[in-house]
């Protein structure tokens, strides 16, 4: 086991770096019909309110919670099952995630009755998921395997420019893309390739300054330039052919990104930082804030779903949500909060899941 100096979500760049992996996804396609299944109380077993059956019944199934404030339930928590808990996603079946200090990859389906290991990996950082295949990322580089096998299949797609540098990850369907921060500051890339023809990844992007979330959305790619603080912050918009350009610039720790039909929606994670929104396809000169700055506590995650903008922060451990319209006066709606470690989020159909290194390490779902 790899000790880490940190938990604090994503930034473990020298002093800091970023945590990993997220795609963007149909949400009105996850869970759908499904059973799934949470732990309550203090469990890593876990039964949700809001149905019978066995422990895993009900993994992605959550009361509605519409104006928030509703009580988390455990989906996994402690050493054996999440710890180090660093990053997560909603698959059709479940939810899956990666113990960064444990050294796994995770998950809990419908009609299981606990979470399982399904592969060991060097400090995994990040995962997406996609019609039973998983591919994950951490300290030696990009790996795939069937969910189902994935010891016995799991294979590596590439190395890391340097041990750990590996970032986020992205799938379109045909091919597996992400980012890698490379040997110095400037020296950041994003590469992408077919899974079955990984040999000499297509480089679409070289010399950025700290890349860390990528996603792929409707034959677009999507990627952050983290920068250092000093306004050099970026977003990109490229397509899966290789063509990309900036449509953001001059940003303050742009910490990920998300994106719905028209627009794009990115943090600032720093002290009274706020969420922003801009039109997809053209540079963004004037954003759109979504949320009112008292209350950016460090906004880190976002995901946009069913017209509502979520995000995390990460100095009160909270998920908030705004109409993606803007909050206006309104205060933001609170979905979680006190979640000492909490860093990436994911949405499902009806609950909102989460992962907290803290405290041997949890995840934790709560009804949207």
């Amino acid at each position: 086991m790899r000790p880490r100096s940190s938990f604090l979500p994503g930034l473990l760049f020298a002093a800091m770096t970023l945590p990993a992996a997220a795609c963007w996804l149909d949400l009105d396609r996850l869970g759908a019909g499904l059973p799934s299944a949470a732990a309550g109380g203090g469990s890593s077993s876990a039964s949700s309110g809001g149905g019978g059956g066995g422990p895993g019944a009900l993994v992605l199934e959550c009361d509605p919670c519409p104006e928030g404030g509703c009580t988390p339930v455990s989906v996994a928590e402690g050493p054996a099952s999440a710890l180090g808990a660093a990053d997560l996603t909603v698959g059709s079946d479940g939810v899956y995630w990666v113990n960064q200090e444990g050294g796994e990859v995770m998950r809990f389906v419908s009609g299981t009755d606990a979470p399982e290991a399904l592969a060991s990996a060097v400090a995994p950082r990040s995962l997406v998921v996609w019609d039973g295949n998983v591919f994950y990322g951490d300290d030696e580089g990009l790996w795939s395997c069937t969910a189902d096998a994935c010891m016995d299949t799991r294979k590596k797609l590439a190395p890391s420019v340097a041990q750990g540098t590996l970032g986020r990850v992205a799938f379109d369907g045909a091919s597996v893309y992400w980012t890698d921060r490379g040997m110095a500051e400037s020296d950041g890339r994003v590469y992408g390739c077919a899974p079955g023809d990984c040999a000499a990844p297509k480089a679409y992007a070289t010399g950025l300054f700290r890349p860390d979330t990528i996603l792929a959305s409707g034959g677009q790619l999507f990627w952050v330039e983290f920068g250092n603080g000093n306004a050099n912050g970026a977003i990109y918009q490229g397509s899966s052919g290789g063509n990309a350009t900036t449509v953001a610039g001059g940003l303050v720790f742009p910490a990920s990104v998300a994106v719905d039909n028209d627009s794009f929606y990115y943090p600032s994670w720093q002290p009274g930082g706020t969420i922003q929104r801009c039109a997809k396809g053209t540079y963004c000169g004037g954003p759109t804030v979504i949320t009112p700055s008292e209350a950016g506590e460090k906004p880190f995650d976002v995901a946009v779903s069913g017209g509502r903008v979520y995000w995390s922060e990460t100095t009160n451990g909270a998920i908030r949500s705004c109409p993606a319209s803007g909050c206006g006066a309104e205060a933001p709606r609170v979905h979680a909060s006190g979640r000492t470690g909490l860093s990436r989020f994911a949405l499902g159909k009806a609950c909102i899941f989460w992962v907290d290194a803290t405290d041997g390490g949890s995840v934790m779902k709560v009804g949207r």
